[in-house]
């Protein structure tokens, strides 16, 4: 289920919060704040897209044929 397609937040926008058991995450880059479970989580400096999976195990990297999607529905 897709909650959030393409929206662009500017410096100092906040997004709602979303509950989940996981999710799949795909940034512009790592200028975010990300809390997971009211904890401040770090995200990984790139060049590039920076996409992930968050679960309660942690953070994990995504690989190219796993990244959601950022086209329009």
């Amino acid at each position: 289920k897709v909650l959030v397609r393409n929206e662009i937040l500017q410096p100092g926008q906040r997004t709602k919060t979303f509950r989940s058991r996981r999710f799949r995450l795909l940034l512009g880059n790592n200028a975010v704040r990300l809390r997971i479970n009211g904890k401040a989580r770090s995200v990984p400096a790139a060049s590039s897209v920076i996409a992930l999976s968050i679960s309660r195990k942690g953070r994990a990297p995504l690989t190219a044929a796993q990244q959601p999607s950022c086209a329009p529905a």
